[in-house]
């Protein structure tokens, strides 16, 4: 009767070692498993990289072009408007030296609206600026 009874204990003591190892495991399992599952953390709104030669920019984002380059080249007469879109274009090296001017957006007359491509300026209108 002893020795059942010392069995009986041993074989309760050992289940209930088996269920701790297991609960144990479970809870470090559980512990891992968020930090294992969880998405990397999203940077902070890092600065847009720009947009290559070609592409889309300006609009209401405020997409810059990624090329010193290049300039947001709009359509004529969008100067000062918040959302207008444009592309990013490469200014020009060399420009002919027809005269035609164009009055860019910064308020100066070009030659030729190449003249004003080359300074990265919009045109405003076709004509030489009106004093102001």
């Amino acid at each position: 009767m002893m020795k059942r009874l010392a069995l009986g204990l041993m074989a309760a003591g050992a289940l209930a070692l088996a269920a701790c190892q297991q609960n144990e495991a479970k809870t470090d399992q559980a512990a891992e498993a968020p930090a294992a599952a969880a998405p990397a953390a999203a940077p902070a709104a890092a600065p847009a990289a720009g947009a290559a030669t070609g592409g889309t920019c300006g609009t209401i984002a405020g997409i810059t072009c990624a090329s010193a380059d290049d300039f947001c080249k709009t359509e004529t007469g969008q100067c000062g408007v918040q959302d207008a879109a444009g592309v990013c274009t490469k200014k020009p090296e060399i420009c002919t030296k027809e005269y035609m001017p164009v009055c860019g957006c910064d308020g100066q007359t070009y030659g030729n609206a190449c003249e004003a491509d080359r300074a990265g300026v919009n045109i405003a209108s076709t004509g030489a600026c009106k004093p102001a």
